[in-house]
């Protein structure tokens, strides 16, 4: 008697339990277990020992008699056991004919799971198929117990698709497994709703096979355990559809055919020697969804149209241990037979075709009947050991296809050659002799992992179908997505994860359809939900899971293990890691690669490998079971500091990552750490990403000085960044209030009003800014006083007075003298640097431009030597801004222009919005308004959308509304130049806010003319004492100007002379 399991959720219950002990629901005797073919149990036992512990996608099955307690009550119970045993034994061999596992009997019925422990590709088709063969032969059982019995015997079938983990296997096969979700228990609830004799099948299980089987919609219904309502549907039968590709292009159609011109022209060469009498096999190489099946399909197509008789046949999955199923279906085809024909019918054809191609193959025609289905009673085959029938029927198709080709061209397809059986292989190689030198292709297609022999010689030839360029990839998701602005970037993202595989693509983009993330049409699609990540639709999960399987175990498992270090698999790593010898490592390694699982690149003693597809490494990660990644990726962060030790800065990330992966959160934060610190000047978002998980880790940390130090140090980093990428107000508040040693106070006191500066408290970040410079001096530190005496600095031209600024700056650069060393490390690179720029910036705007020109080059020179990219970005903005300013507009368009091309690689938002403001001030400047406009607004889009850098919006607005009144929009000018105004007023804004409302003065003459005149004056007036009291002289020329102008307008001579246009 096997184990009793619970029938609602797989539980194995413990021998005396009545319910079971996980959901409460009443147990039943099972049946003795009826043991599967010895070859599958042989497959399942000889890896089992790679398979338990895995995720694998599976289709469960259920099927239970309908009634079965009335049926007890009405018949004995010798002859009810009977009865049940035989369908038990029915059910049990559907199953085991498409490789399924029964895994418990239920009294009156049985659970059966597809795609484990051995992962399908196919298992729900393999689940649908075994429902349909499992009807067929209840349907005789039932019409034999009405007619003993007189009472009617149905039964219902229920499936559902899903993933579970698998546990222990038993020597009987029975399999322990973990239901991820309700993958079992909606699978028993889902058969309760089908009709009786019926099977019903969830959505899950009908996106599987949609259009290989004909379904009917049951409606959708509240189920116990799910959520929502679910889609139900009943499996009426077989589709029309024989292939997978034949299902897509009947529910969804097929995708335009692109980047396979190469490949078309092969096969379009080799048909013409074909007919020309020069006939020979082709082989189409290539992996999983590269679109073998659709090259041949439009070849075939093709061929058709040209009158051609071509014949096609197909290996099935399911298939690999029934002999000749393909040279069944390949003639069947080739004769026009149909399964279901009358066999009277189908003789008369397969006789008429035989016959006119060669009279002498009338004693060969009763093997032909009885192989195909339709044996003649008046005309038996004659009684022959299996192997010696093969043999003759294999001779009999060979000479059918050679005479054929003598009176007619032809095209022979055989696909999917990796799931042939030995004697249809065996039938393939004879049929590739029999083609050459005949008016007959052959077409073959079949993976790379397929070993073929039939290729290696002679004329035959083979096309090796590789992923889709970066162009073709490109024109298929524009033609499968479509172009609108809220897609931009998904295409790269599924680029990215699919690697060029058509069919990947096509299947990722048809779950983010349904699943919500798109809405709209094939080609016209709209993004209508954020994107977290794209999900592996289970379709090609499946695929690959199942393909991993099929790996011998030893290569099995360096996949999984390559699969933890990640896509790039450094040599040396991997050695490190592997369990295998070094010799067996270079056989496994090799094994994979030859079946182009990995491909090997770099020289001798210092080689790495690269997963082929991407995907392949995702769904050997999550094939794992978490304890097991967790141990190969300690193995791997252990590995990395062993193998590297004098690179361990630039690898810090990576070792974080199998740190965090390994569950050791206090290592992975501390690597996190020196990944931030190693990231800050080339990528500040990365950096910031480690700070914050840094914080995260630490944060499920229990107490401990370690931990608070590298909480302390990550709300430091956060600020460090967030005034150039960008943070909640209340979030830098609540982290600046965090800090408590003295250095790292005082960095905090520097970040945290830097960030309430770029957030639109600029007056506030002065007053910290003055207060941390204030602390410096005092305490005699030249580093921290030179640091904080560029905060009050740029503050002071954002928001107070230049002169207080240049003092503040004079001092500190007497404290630090020449050391370009002095204050490193503390915020900037080269803070000497730093210094004379932003000094050349300060006094630039009090009108000592000659001065600042020094400056300036003096902070570009150590910023130069120094390699600090990001403060010599810093100058030529700066510079730009003040030049265009003044009117040097050339001058500004060159240093605008070389300060954004040195701030844009390093993907820093605020330091490169810096930089490009100037950019849009010197092209309004130079009449360039339509880039001005653009520039200038996206940029103004981009500082609000982070909240970073909002001291630009007078600015940015004041260019925006010379723009728009130089291309003829003067409303939208003025609304945007007085909301430049006051924004300015409201924040207090000073020097870098005094173009707003010069501006606005200009458009409002050029308006409203003289009619403005004393509202004109109230502006300027406004901006000569924000000017005085900043010092900013720079822009009085500017105000006089726009005096000058209203003047002329209102015809005023003493106007024109001389004005002063403060109160």
């Amino acid at each position: 008697m096997g184990s009793r399991h619970c029938a609602d959720c797989g539980h194995r219950a413990t021998d005396r339990a009545r319910f079971c002990e996980r959901c409460g629901t009443a147990l039943t005797a099972t049946a003795a277990p009826l043991r599967a073919p010895r070859t599958l149990e042989a497959k399942i036992l000889d890896e089992r020992t790679a398979i338990e512990g895995e995720r694998k996608q599976v289709t469960v099955m259920y099927a239970d008699i309908v009634g079965s307690m009335q049926l007890t009550d009405l018949l004995d119970g010798e002859r009810w056991g009977l009865i049940l045993d035989r369908f038990l034994a029915i059910a049990a061999r559907a199953v085991h004919a498409f490789e399924g596992t029964v895994n418990q009997f239920t009294g009156d019925g049985l659970m059966a799971v597809f795609g484990a422990p051995l992962a399908h590709e196919d298992h729900a088709r393999r689940a649908c198929l075994a429902v349909l063969q499992l009807q067929s032969e209840v349907a005789e059982l039932a019409a034999d117990v009405a007619q003993a019995d007189g009472v009617e015997f149905a039964i219902r079938c229920g499936l559902n698709s899903g993933e579970v983990v698998v546990g222990a296997i038993g020597d009987d096969v029975h399999m322990d497994f973990v239901p991820i979700g309700n993958t079992t228990a909606l699978g028993k609830r889902i058969e309760s709703l089908a009709p009786v004799g019926s099977a019903a099948i969830s959505a899950s299980t009908a996106a599987l096979v949609d259009g290989e089987f004909a379904l009917r919609e049951l409606g959708e219904f509240v189920v116990k355990g799910a959520e929502g309502r679910q889609r139900v549907l009943e499996l009426i039968g077989r589709g029309a559809a024989q292939t997978r590709l034949d299902a897509m292009a009947a529910t969804r159609g097929l995708s335009p055919f692109i980047g396979r011109d190469a490949e078309g022209a092969a096969l379009e060469m080799a048909l013409e020697h074909a007919l020309a009498g020069d006939g020979r096999a082709i082989g189409i190489v290539g992996d999983a969804g590269v679109g073998k099946s659709r090259l041949v399909h439009e070849f075939v197509a093709g061929c058709v149209a040209r009158g051609l008789t071509v014949s096609v046949t197909h290996g099935v999955a399911h298939g690999r241990y029934v002999p000749l199923l393909p040279v069944l279906a390949l003639l069947r085809d080739s004769f026009g037979v149909a399964e279901d024909d009358p066999p009277e019918a189908a003789r008369v054809r397969i006789e008429t075709t035989m016959l006119r191609l060669d009279p002498a193959f009338a004693s060969d025609l009763p093997l032909l009947f009885e192989f195909l289905g339709v044996a003649d009673p008046d005309r038996p085959a004659a009684s022959l050991d299996p192997e010696v029938r093969q043999h003759q029927l294999l001779t009999v198709v060979t000479r059918m296809v050679a005479s054929r080709a003598r009176s007619e061209a032809a095209v022979l397809v055989v696909e999917d050659l990796h799931w042939l059986d030995d004697a249809s292989a065996a039938f393939l190689e004879q049929l590739a002799e029999a083609v050459v030198g005949s008016r007959t292709l052959l077409v073959t297609t079949y993976r790379p992992e397929h070993e073929t022999v039939m290729l290696v010689d002679g004329p035959h030839a083979q096309i090796e179908l590789g992923p889709l360029d970066a162009d073709a990839t490109g024109s298929l998701l524009t033609e499968l997505l479509g172009r609108d602005r809220s897609l931009d970037g998904l295409a790269g993202l599924i680029d990215a994860r699919t690697g060029g595989n058509p069919f990947f693509i096509e299947e990722v983009v048809q779950a983010l359809a349904e699943n919500g993330h798109l809405t709209g049409a094939r080609g016209t699609y709209e993004l209508a939900a954020e994107l977290e990540g794209l999900v592996l639709p289970p379709t090609v999960q499946a695929g690959l899971a199942a393909r991993i399987d099929r790996l011998p175990a030893r290569e099995k498992a360096l996949v999984q293990t390559m699969s933890v270090i990640g896509i790039e698999i450094p040599g040396a790593l991997l050695g490190a890691v592997s369990e295998l010898s070094e010799s067996e490592l270079a056989e496994a390694v090799g094994v994979l690669a030859s079946a182009q699982w990995v491909i090997p690149r770099g020289l001798r003693g210092r080689e790495e490998y690269v997963f082929k597809h991407p995907l392949t490494q995702e769904v050997a990660y999550a094939s794992q079971l978490s304890e097991r990644r967790a141990h190969a990726h300690r193995a791997v962060a252990a590995a990395i500091e062993r193998a590297y030790p004098d690179g361990l800065d630039e690898r810090a990330a990576l070792v974080a990552h199998h740190c965090e992966a390994a569950g050791d959160k206090l290592r992975a934060a501390e690597w996190h750490a020196r990944a931030a610190a190693w990231a800050e000047g080339p990528s500040p978002a990365d950096c910031m990403r480690h700070w914050r998980r840094v914080r995260a880790l630490a944060d499920d940390l229990d107490a401990s000085p370690e931990r608070d130090a590298l909480t302390t140090k990550a709300g430091v980093g956060i600020l460090s960044l967030s005034w150039r990428l960008g943070i909640a107000p209340e979030e830098a508040a609540a982290i600046h209030a965090e800090a408590h040693a003295d250095i790292e106070r005082f960095r905090g006191d520097l970040y945290y009003a830097g960030s309430l500066m770029h957030s639109g408290r600029e007056r506030a970040s002065l007053v910290r800014f003055r207060t941390a410079s204030q602390a410096a001096v005092a305490a005699g530190d030249p580093g921290r006083a030179l640091t904080a005496s560029m905060g009050v600095a740029y503050a002071s031209w954002v928001a107070g007075s230049l002169t207080e600024a240049v003092e503040t700056l004079d001092h500190a650069l007497t404290l630090a003298g020449d050391d370009p060393a002095t204050g490193s490390g503390i915020s900037f690179v080269c803070p000497l640097g730093h210094a004379w720029q932003s000094r050349g910036q300060v006094v630039g705007y009090m009108g000592e431009l000659e001065q600042a020109r020094r400056d300036f080059d003096r902070g570009t020179e150590l910023t130069r030597e120094h390699d600090d990219p990001q403060t010599e970005s810093a100058c030529h903005a700066n510079r730009a801004l003040l030049e265009a300013t003044v009117g040097q507009i050339a001058a500004a368009l060159r240093s605008a222009a070389l300060g954004l091309a040195i701030a844009e690689p390093a993907g820093d938002t605020t330091h490169t919005i810096a930089c490009s403001v100037p950019v849009a001030v010197a092209d309004a400047a130079a009449g360039r308004v339509a880039d001005a406009l653009a520039r200038a607004e996206s940029d103004l889009a981009t500082i609000r959308e982070h909240g970073i850098g909002l001291y630009h919006e007078p600015l940015l607005l004041a260019t925006i509304a010379r723009s728009r009144l130089g291309l003829g929009a003067p409303d939208e000018a003025l609304a945007a130049a007085l909301e430049a105004v006051d924004i300015m007023n409201s924040r207090g804004l000073g020097t870098c806010a005094l173009s707003a409302p010069i501006t606005l003065a200009h458009v409002l003459l050029a308006t409203q003319g003289a009619a403005a005149g004393e509202r004109i004056e109230t502006v300027l007036a406004r901006a000569a004492q924000v000017a005085r009291v900043s010092g900013a002289q720079v822009f009085q020329p500017l105000i006089q100007r726009e005096l000058e102008a209203l003047a002329r307008v209102r015809g005023d001579s003493v106007g024109l002379r001389s004005r002063d246009p403060s109160p």
